[in-house]
């Protein structure tokens, strides 16, 4: 995939596969990439603007989507890995809401509201 001169974002963008991630696309010439993560982040490179982003959020998702304006890649990275009692449904609720509900019920919503040029959504 050309990544040369794309807006991207990425969410998980703070550690592990994500931060390869937005090296990798910075690597491959990005003109701009958000970096969507729970935490603040900070970034020594110009193309990169960080983005509070809880992707079980709708606000923030919305907050975000009136930030980014228009997107030509969508990389749905954000996950967690809670290594805790599985018989614990708080904890079962959790991970089905970031790593299944989330990626269902907003990438429609951020589909629709920013504008797309080209959007190639990679799920990873």
């Amino acid at each position: 995939m050309k990544i040369e001169n794309k807006t991207i974002l990425i969410t998980g963008a703070n550690r592990g596969i994500g931060r390869a991630l937005v090296m990798e696309a910075l690597r491959r010439g990005a003109k701009r990439l958000y970096a969507g993560t729970r935490q603040p982040l900070a970034h020594s490179d110009g193309r990169v603007t960080p983005l509070t982003l809880d992707v079980t959020s709708f606000s923030q998702i919305q907050r975000a989507v009136d930030e980014v304006g228009t997107l030509d890649v969508l990389i749905n990275n954000a996950g967690i890995a809670i290594y805790e009692d599985l018989s614990n449904i708080e904890v079962i609720e959790q991970h089905l809401a970031v790593n299944f509900l989330a990626r269902i019920s907003h990438q429609e919503k951020i589909q629709r509201v920013i504008t797309l040029n080209a959007v190639q959504q990679i799920q990873v």
